[in-house]
């Protein structure tokens, strides 16, 4: 394994560390539950969508309990005869007997407006008057389009190479599209914050006391920390002993104690970057034999295999399930190969030595073994014996088997490539081909967005209906979040030495003459509002601090003070009133006058 014996500080991406679901932090006890939500939802996709019609991503964005009366707003990625299909879904609820009974469903679907109730009736009023609002929406978009004004300003931008086309809807799920700030607590200025990549800090004899979200210094400080998303970090104390690595929260509560090497994300091919378990290393004693080793550290800035300088280690790997935050029972490895773990769904695999593979589930109960594992995706595995391809569910169950050659993918829908004559088709775990079309290669699957390279050697982005979103010569990168490159749903290209981003719905902006790094692009003090498509956000000068994806603090000319804006929506989130502006993970920190405030970021998805 290639490891340095000083933690790297990853850039922290403090806009999807949160990862919010439901009403927020905490959920209230009463309201509807997400299986009664997504039953209910399920029942209506099959009662009025499509009778064959199943959920394939569901997520609760949003609940509200008034009394007896509650109302959830939730999203569904769902197969349907024709293909798949985006919602999302309302429902309320009514208090009956002390159980929660659906009322209504109305549900806004990717291409048009449906409404459900337990009223016929206002189903088709409803139906009605959205029909009327959206035609009266189209009429008024044609008229703004035919515009004078409009077309010139168009014009103007597109020649500064400062916009591209407009979003189109594609209905994707878990994308962040907005933001929100929250007071959290706040510290005292007269200890200098300083801040490295996603953590805030500030020195104390030559270690590091971290600053929690609501303004407290951790009592225990620290020579290392790492930020690995959704909040947590990983934290070395001062130490000789090389077991001195653990896991906090950003709020500062001990996950794992400072007993460990090595702590790190396992292998998985979720496609949003995260997964559910953590490869938490342990090291028993020195040795100077290679194959013996586990791991080995080293003073140097970048080394890619252990020499006679390094330190090696004999040791053990045990799994820790960040779902239940405990470690998984009775299961550990010896096995140096970064590539041994790998998750499968809730399950994962272990590789050991002798190249067996054993397949555990959450609990720790072993369900498979083979030598003959030739991939492991999200949700599925494959097997290869005998000429013959067979792709199992993560539960054993038998999916697919040919005589085809089936890969794994980076996909949030569990998607496989498949090989036909050299090329490659997306499937899903049922042999259906998902994209019409053959391609080179198929990179990767986001919710419903797919980067691929065509068979005539461009690079593409294409929706799951096989729309072409943008081509390029050059590229089609996924714009990532760092750490473990989360996604986000935004891409960007490079096309005849200009750049652009790649928006959810669309390609949003484009001839650009600098890389849109974490999704910011401003032109001429204008900035990119990236759920509209528009360069509307006119900022008082073009200088900004990053904050992270789509989240920036901007100077004023007038006053000298910093304000907070969302590039996302446009809007200003904090006044021009604060002499700096830094960030953490989840959190940013604003200064005024002799204090910093601090303000949780809370993710709005859609």
């Amino acid at each position: 394994m290639k490891k340095r014996k000083t933690l790297a500080l990853l850039i922290a991406v403090l806009m999807l560390a949160m990862q919010l679901t439901g009403c927020g932090s905490s959920k209230a006890a009463d309201e509807p539950g997400d299986e009664q939500l997504k039953s209910d939802v399920q029942d209506y996709i099959e009662e009025i969508v499509d009778s064959s019609g199943e959920i394939k991503i569901f997520e609760k964005t949003e609940c509200n309990v008034d009394g007896d009366e509650a109302v959830a707003v939730c999203t569904a990625l769902f197969s349907t005869s024709s293909g798949d299909q985006q919602g999302e879904f309302t429902l309320t609820y009514s208090m009956e007997k002390g159980d929660w009974v659906l009322d209504k469903c109305k549900v806004a679907l990717e291409d048009e407006d449906v409404s459900a109730s337990s009223s016929k009736d206002e189903d088709e009023e409803e139906a009605e008057e959205e029909t009327e609002a959206e035609e009266s929406d189209e009429e008024t978009d044609g008229s703004e389009e035919a515009s004078d004004e409009e077309d010139e300003k168009k014009s103007s931008k597109a020649s500064s190479g400062s916009r591209g086309a407009g979003m189109a809807s594609t209905g994707k799920t878990g994308i962040v599209t907005g933001y929100s700030l929250e007071e959290s607590g706040s510290i005292s200025s007269s200890d200098r914050l300083s801040y490295s990549r996603g953590v805030v800090y500030y020195e104390e004899d030559n270690a590091a006391k971290i600053v929690a979200g609501n303004g407290d210094v951790l009592k225990e400080s620290y020579v290392g920390f790492e930020t690995i998303g959704e909040g947590y970090l990983v934290v070395r104390k001062k130490s000789n002993d090389v077991n001195s690595t653990g896991l906090i929260t950003t709020e500062g509560e001990e996950i794992i104690p400072c007993e460990a090497a090595i702590i790190e994300r396992m292998n998985n091919k979720r496609g949003d970057g995260y997964g559910r378990y953590l490869k938490v290393i342990y090291g028993t004693e020195v040795t100077t034999d290679k194959e013996k080793a586990l791991f080995y550290t080293t003073d140097k800035t970048v080394s890619f295999s252990a020499d006679e300088d390094d330190t090696m280690y004999i040791g053990y790997i045990r799994v820790f399930d960040l779902k239940k935050k405990q470690f998984v029972k009775s299961v550990e490895s010896d096995n140096p190969s970064s590539s041994s773990m790998k998750e499968c769904g809730d399950h994962f695999f272990m590789e050991d030595k002798e190249g067996i593979s054993y397949l555990y589930d959450e609990d720790g109960n072993m369900l498979f073994q083979s030598t003959k594992v030739d991939g492991v995706g999200n949700g599925y595995y494959i097997v290869y014996d005998e000429g013959v391809h067979t792709v199992f569910s993560e539960d054993g169950e038998e999916l697919i088997s040919s005589k085809d050659m089936f890969y794994e993918l980076d996909s949030t829908s569990g998607y496989l490539r498949k090989n036909v004559n050299s090329n490659y088709v997306l499937i899903d775990q049922n042999g259906e081909q998902v994209l019409p079309d053959p391609y080179k290669y198929i990179t990767s699957e986001f919710n419903g967005l797919v980067s691929v390279q065509a068979v005539t050697g461009e690079y593409q982005l294409v929706t799951i209906k096989g729309d072409v979103l943008v081509s390029s010569d050059d590229y089609v990168n996924d714009l990532s979040n760092t750490p473990y490159y989360a996604s986000t749903g935004y891409y960007n290209f490079k096309e005849n030495d200009k750049y652009g981003i790649v928006g959810p719905g669309g390609e949003i902006a484009s001839g650009l003459e600098n890389n849109p790094g974490h999704g910011i692009a401003v032109v001429d003090s204008d900035a990119l509002v990236l759920n509209d498509g528009e360069f509307s956000l006119h900022l008082e000068n073009k200088y900004y601090n990053d904050l992270g994806f789509a989240l920036i603090a901007s100077k004023s000319d007038s006053n000298g003070k910093y304000g907070v804006f969302d590039l996302f929506t446009g809007e200003q989130l904090l006044d021009y009133e604060y002499d700096d502006v830094i960030s953490g993970e989840g959190y940013i920190y604003a200064k005024k006058g002799d204090e910093y405030k601090i303000y949780k970021v809370n993710c709005k998805y859609y």
